[in-house]
């Protein structure tokens, strides 16, 4: 009973937390990708005619462009981290279930 509870919470709280962590680096490089459109639009606007305000905005285009394509860096081995947990899981749940079940057979058996 112990391990089919011990399957049960690891893939609950430690399975969640990673899925979480996952998400979250996604968030964070699509909010990353919004700030360098937003500043490359800044920059367009401000060196246009349409800019009345007179603010000038500059843009390190290089270094948006570098940042850009390295979108996955690190996700693979929280993928990684989830799969193996999702597999120590899912064998501790499987094991421990058939432990119930051939203790409940034995059981019967005596009877």
């Amino acid at each position: 009973m112990g391990i089919v509870l011990a399957s049960v919470a690891l893939g609950l709280f430690l399975g969640d937390i990673i899925i979480l962590v996952l998400q979250d680096s996604y968030f964070y490089r699509i909010d990353e990708k919004l700030d360098s459109i937003w500043i490359l639009l800044s920059d367009i606007y401000s060196h246009s005619d349409a800019n009345t305000s007179g603010a000038i905005m500059s843009a390190n285009f290089q270094a948006l462009s570098e940042n850009w394509a390295v979108w996955r860096e690190g996700q693979e081995s929280i993928r990684k981290q989830n799969g193996i947990i999702s597999t120590i899981g899912g064998i501790g749940f499987m094991a421990g279930s058939l432990m119930i079940i051939a203790g409940k057979y034995v059981e019967a058996k005596r009877n």
